[in-house]
C-alpha cells in the first residue's frame, strides 16, 4: 500500500510539472484577445543619416481599417532596432501593408517632473502640478515632422506571412524643433495658478 501511494504521489507530481511546463511552452497564461489576427514576428531598424537611432517610439499604420484596431509598435534599442509588439504585449504584427511613424524627443533644462501615480495624495499632485507649471524645460522633437505622423511618412513596409520581416529605414538629417505645448516655460512663482483655481 506504501509503495502504491508513493507511485500514485510521485505520478501526480509529475503530471503537474508536466502540465506547467506545456503553458510555459505554449505560451497561453494569457489569451488572446478575440478577432486577433496571426502575428508574424517583426522588426524595424531606423538609422538617422546611417546612425543608429535609439530609444525612438516606432508606429505602425495600416491601409487596412479592420486591422487599425490592433496597435503595433515597438522602442528602439542601441542598436536603431524596435521588434514590434501588438496592443504592446503580443510579440509580433499582422499580415499587411503599414506606413511607419517614427517620433523622438530629447529634454533641454529642468528634468521633467514624473506623475506621482493613480494613488497619489492630494499634496503629491499639488506638488507636480507646481513643478509642470513653474518649471523651466524644453522638449525637443529629433525626427523631422514628415516621419511622425501618419498623414505624411514616405515610409512603408509590408509584412507576410512566409517573409523575413526585418525591415531598415533611414529617416534623414536629425531636427531640433521645440515641442511648445510640452515645455515649461518657468513662469514665476507669483504667476502660478493651481489646478482649478482661475
Amino acid at each position: 500500500m506504501k509503495k502504491l501511494n508513493s507511485f500514485l504521489a510521485k505520478s501526480v507530481l509529475m503530471a503537474s510539472v508536466l502540465m506547467a511546463s506545456a503553458l510555459l511552452v505554449s505560451g497561453c497564461s494569457e489569451p488572446r484577445p478575440d478577432g486577433m489576427p496571426e502575428l508574424y514576428p517583426t522588426s524595424i531598424a531606423i538609422m538617422q543619416n546611417g546612425t543608429p537611432l535609439s530609444d525612438a517610439t516606432v508606429t505602425l499604420y495600416s491601409d487596412d481599417a479592420a486591422l487599425r484596431r490592433w496597435a503595433v509598435g515597438g522602442r528602439t534599442d542601441d542598436a536603431g532596432t524596435a521588434t514590434l509588439m501588438t496592443h504592446t504585449k503580443y510579440p509580433g504584427a499582422p499580415q499587411g501593408s503599414f506606413k511607419v511613424m517614427v517620433n523622438k524627443t530629447e529634454t533641454e533644462g529642468d528634468p521633467i517632473p514624473k506623475h506621482p501615480g493613480a494613488d497619489a495624495t492630494p499634496e503629491q499632485l499639488a506638488d507636480y502640478d507646481r513643478a509642470m507649471k513653474t518649471g523651466s524645460f524644453q522638449v525637443i522633437q529629433v525626427v523631422a515632422e514628415e516621419y511622425r505622423t501618419a498623414g505624411s511618412t514616405p515610409l512603408r513596409i509590408d509584412i507576410t506571412a512566409d517573409g523575413e520581416n526585418a525591415f531598415s529605414e533611414d529617416i534623414g538629417e536629425a531636427v531640433k524643433e521645440v515641442d511648445e505645448q510640452a515645455s515649461a516655460t518657468g513662469a514665476a512663482a507669483g504667476d502660478y495658478v493651481p489646478m482649478g483655481g482661475s
